[in-house]
C-alpha cells in the first residue's frame, strides 16, 4: 500500500503519506519531505524514490506502481501550477503563478471589484518569478485575469485526471509508464 498528499503554502511543497508491504509486515511506515516552494518535481521525485529505496520496498504490484506513477503526475501538476502558472494577457510572455496563495489572491480581487481603486492607473499585479508585472487596468481587466487563470487550472487539472485515468485502466508497467512519459517530460 503506497498513499501520498502533496500541500503547498508560501514557502514550501510538503509530501505526506504512509506506505507498508502486507506480505512483509504489517506496519505501516509514515513519511514526511518537505521542500522549499519552487523545488523542482525532480528533485522531489528522486528523494521519494530515495526515502521508499531506504525502506525497503520490495515485491510490490502493478496497483502500487500505479499509484505512486500518479504521485508523480500530481507534483508535475503542482509545479505547473507553481512554476509556470498562467499566461496573462494571451502571448504576453508574462506568467502568473496559480499556487494556492496566488488562486486566493485571484478570488479576494475578483470579489474585491468593487474597492479597488482604479483612478490611479490600474492595479500591478507580478510575474511569478518576480522579474515583471502586469497592471490591472480597470474591472473588465480583472475579470479577463480570473478567467484566464481559471480556464488554465481547469486545463491543468483535467490533463493529470486524464493520465491518471489512463495509469488506471493500464494492465501492466509498460502501459502505465507508456501513459505518463508524454506528461512528465514536458517543463
Amino acid at each position: 500500500m503506497f498513499s501520498y498528499d502533496v500541500t503547498e503554502d508560501a514557502t514550501q511543497i510538503t509530501v505526506t503519506g504512509e506506505h507498508s508491504d502486507p506480505a512483509d509486515t504489517p506496519e505501516v511506515y509514515a513519511f514526511v519531505m518537505v521542500h522549499p516552494l519552487g523545488t523542482d518535481r525532480a528533485t522531489i521525485v528522486a528523494d521519494l524514490e530515495e526515502h521508499l529505496r531506504d525502506e525497503g520496498r520490495t515485491g510490490f504490484g502493478l496497483s502500487d506502481y500505479k499509484t505512486e506513477k500518479m504521485a508523480l503526475c500530481d507534483l508535475e501538476c503542482q509545479r505547473r501550477f507553481t512554476v509556470v502558472g498562467v499566461e496573462y494577457p494571451a502571448a504576453s510572455g508574462k506568467f502568473f503563478s496559480l499556487s494556492i496563495p496566488a488562486q486566493l489572491n485571484f478570488n479576494g480581487l475578483r470579489h474585491g471589484l468593487s474597492r479597488l481603486d482604479f483612478s490611479g492607473g490600474g492595479y500591478r499585479i507580478s510575474t511569478v518569478d518576480n522579474q515583471d508585472s502586469h497592471q490591472l487596468a480597470d474591472v473588465a481587466d480583472c475579470d479577463a485575469l480570473y478567467d484566464t487563470a481559471f480556464d488554465a487550472k481547469a486545463a491543468l487539472i483535467a490533463g493529470v485526471n486524464a493520465v491518471k485515468h489512463s495509469v488506471r485502466e493500464a494492465v501492466d508497467v509498460a502501459a502505465v509508464d507508456s501513459a505518463i512519459a508524454a506528461y512528465l517530460a514536458v517543463s
